[in-house]
């Protein structure tokens, strides 16, 4: 997907995706509901960076989620790295 097609639906959609291959499920995953809360731990939420930044080319460093929370925070991060 080229750069001038990606959108911040398209993003969320690919995040959300990444978390349920982490494990959890889709009724799991709302804006505000803590990672913990769902069984996500920050090696899964990392490995989910790495797919963003696999697939879309943001440049999200190792780092950048270390203190995200839930969906929300995350969303802003890698919406701000890819500039939407």
């Amino acid at each position: 997907m080229s750069r001038s097609t990606l959108t911040r639906g398209v993003l969320e959609e690919f995040v959300i995706d990444a978390l349920v291959a982490q494990g959890a499920t889709r009724e799991q995953i709302t804006p505000d509901v803590s990672f913990d809360e769902i069984g996500l731990d920050s090696l899964s939420v990392t490995d989910m960076g790495l797919s963003v930044k696999n697939e879309f080319g943001i440049a999200l460093a190792p780092g950048d989620l270390e203190d995200v929370e839930n969906l929300r925070a995350a969303l802003a991060v890698i919406f701000a790295k890819a500039g939407l």
